[in-house]
């Protein structure tokens, strides 16, 4: 007799073979197929085609796409070398959006990018340095605001002084 997950697993493989990944994730997860040896397989080649489409969504700038494939990634097959590869690709990229909001005057806007890296436990040197920038850059503003324009030079020299190289700081 053919046993029924064999069926779920080959209806997973065609889901992933039309480029349904987020239909054959979900008929791996609901069945526990994983838990067959050819079930783990089908989990690490889908984890591997998500994987890749976080990376893609990072050069087209859709990050909140490549979070979601990651995540989906991250479910099914742990940490893998394709999985820690895409996460890079994606950190790289969201630092890399931050400063240029940051550069178009989107200061909050790249706050709120850097916290949310910072609280999905992604922590890095120039995370953290970027924050700091962007901090000093929105306490410059409402300084300026108030009329406190040599305090506000202050807290921008300071930003420059952390980051020098981000050329929309001079």
């Amino acid at each position: 007799m053919f046993q029924s997950w064999r069926l779920k697993v080959r209806e997973a493989e065609e889901a992933l073979k039309a480029g349904r990944l987020s239909e054959a994730q979900q008929i791996l997860v609901q069945e526990d197929l994983t838990q067959y040896l050819p079930g783990k397989r089908l989990a690490a080649k889908l984890a591997a085609h998500f994987a890749e489409r976080a990376q893609r969504n990072a050069f087209d700038a859709d990050l909140n796409a490549g979070w979601r494939d990651l995540a989906a990634a991250t479910e099914i097959a742990g940490e893998t070398s394709e999985i820690l590869a895409a996460r890079r690709t994606l950190v790289e990229s969201s630092l890399r959006q931050a400063e240029e909001s940051m550069g178009s005057g989107d200061v909050a806007g790249a706050i709120a990018k850097l916290e949310s890296l910072k609280s999905a436990k992604h922590t890095s040197t120039l995370l953290e340095t970027l924050l700091h920038v962007a901090k000093r850059l929105q306490s410059a503003d409402n300084l300026c605001r108030r009329g406190k324009f040599a305090d506000a030079e202050a807290q921008l020299s300071a930003g420059i002084a952390l980051r020098p190289s981000l050329q929309f700081l001079e």
